[in-house]
C-alpha cells in the first residue's frame, strides 16, 4: 500500500538550517529591555482588564 499524498519519508526530509544572525539575534536582547517589554505588557493587560471593569459595572 502506498502512503498518503503529502507524507514524507524520513530518508526524503530536508534538514532545516537557521541563519547564525537569527541566533545571536535572541541572545544580543538586554535584560533592561525585555524587563520593559513584561511591564509593557503587563499595563497593557490590566488597563484592559479595568476597561472591562468598567463596562460591566457602569450599570449600576
Amino acid at each position: 500500500m502506498s502512503p498518503a499524498i503529502g507524507v514524507v519519508s524520513q530518508s526524503n526530509r530536508v534538514p532545516m538550517m537557521i541563519p547564525a544572525t537569527v541566533q545571536q539575534a535572541s541572545a544580543m536582547m538586554s535584560e533592561s529591555f525585555a524587563k520593559d517589554a513584561i511591564i509593557a505588557w503587563f499595563r497593557g493587560e490590566f488597563a484592559a482588564a479595568n476597561a472591562i471593569i468598567d463596562a460591566l459595572y457602569s450599570h449600576l
